[in-house]
């Protein structure tokens, strides 16, 4: 199931070395690059047996680049692949020993940021003359515009991606009562 996830920092060691780099995982596709100039590519699926991100990585080394592994600049660039598992949490890290075509090499990886709500009052469809209300798993208030006299859709989703709408309320001063913490 592809999933929008956010952004993740790379902390990378060899053995003569170290580097940072930045990943991001958007509706199964991943990208980033290091401060090296290697570029990374792959995707992803989310696991709901694991409840975790399985991850296809390739990693695109161009010449002339520094290796934290020999402490020597690679005279050819090369592609390697990787696969691995990744929490979805936020701030939580996790560290996978890759074995690289010049040894080994260890990787720290942490979420840092999600994707904002997809459906902020900034790019809320209104086609209807409606305005939704969205319940996602995250901890953050819901918030309505208060419009007299407008309908209001209330809309039940997982946070990976929003149900179609399932009940109408009266207005939007009554659609509001009826929610928690209102």
């Amino acid at each position: 199931m592809a999933t929008k996830e956010g952004f993740w920092s790379v902390h990378y060691r060899g053995s003569f070395g170290e580097g940072l780099g930045l990943m991001v995982l958007d509706s199964g596709m991943l990208v980033g690059a290091d401060i090296s100039g290697t570029l990374w590519d792959g995707s992803y699926v989310f696991n709901q047996e694991t409840r975790k991100l399985d991850i296809e990585l390739t990693i695109n080394i161009p010449p002339d680049a520094f290796s934290v592994v020999t402490g020597q600049e690679n005279t050819q660039g090369f592609a390697e692949s990787h696969r691995f598992s990744l929490p979805r949490e936020i701030d939580e890290e996790v560290v996978h020993s890759l074995d690289s075509k010049l040894g080994p090499l260890q990787a720290t990886f942490k979420k840092i940021r999600e994707f904002p709500n997809y459906y902020s009052p900034m790019n809320m469809p209104d086609t209807s003359g409606r305005y939704v209300i969205v319940f996602t798993q995250e901890a953050q208030p819901f918030r309505v515009r208060e419009y007299p006299g407008r309908l209001v859709d209330l809309m039940i989703g997982t946070g990976d991606a929003p149900a179609p709408p399932v009940t109408t309320g009266r207005r939007a001063c009554d659609a509001r009562r009826r929610l928690p913490g209102w």
